[in-house]
């Protein structure tokens, strides 16, 4: 499975969202970028709760344009209340304001994006991203492994009951048995007084 990463980000910074979406991809993650989700009559907000509620992680650009766009806020929000993995990416001219980020952000760690040298956090993404991919696959072989585990277990139970059936059928065959037999001696003998 390749998790998949919600990119937040204000319309005028595409170019440096479609370089995030791409260093994801190259990571093993699926970048989903709303613009690049064509979706003809959809309503937007619903297109990006639904998006923002069914992907794994969530990545917001925080450019000065992003950091200001209700949009953005939104996102985040809905980011915070569906409890997804945050990863902030912060510009020099928002990052240097910190106050400005930690009234939007909170205690959630970011990561500085300089859009004019954007290969240091792009790295950077790219070995976060590949953490979590490396922890959803641990995780999926531990749950499958318990899985099987769970399927042995009730196996073994089921040939236990199974075990027990089978004796309590041979008990009461060897009842209904001596019950013939019993029967057969009193004709036996019921014949042979009279």
């Amino acid at each position: 499975m390749n998790p998949t990463f919600f990119v937040s980000h204000a319309s005028v910074d595409l170019e440096l969202t479609n370089a995030v979406a791409n260093a994801i991809e190259a990571s093993g993650g699926v970048a989903y970028v709303a613009e690049n989700d064509h979706q003809a009559g959809r309503d937007l907000p619903d297109k990006l709760v639904e998006s923002i509620r069914e992907c794994n992680a969530f990545v917001v650009l925080l450019t000065s344009e992003g950091f200001q766009s209700e949009m953005v806020r939104r996102e985040l929000t809905l980011a915070r209340a569906e409890k997804k993995w945050i990863i902030p990416l912060v510009t020099p001219g928002v990052g240097a304001v910190e106050g400005r980020v930690a009234s939007l952000l909170g205690l959630i760690e970011w990561v500085p994006f300089d859009p004019e040298n954007p290969s240091a956090a792009l790295t950077d993404l790219t070995g976060l991203i590949t953490r979590y991919r490396d922890s959803l696959l641990a995780e999926q072989v531990r749950s499958y492994r318990e899985q099987v585990s769970d399927l042995e277990l009730r196996g073994t139970q089921d040939v236990t009951a199974l075990r027990r059936e089978n004796a309590q059928l041979k008990n009461e065959e060897m009842v209904l048995l001596a019950g013939f037999v019993l029967l057969a001696a009193v004709i036996i003998i019921s014949a042979g007084s009279a």
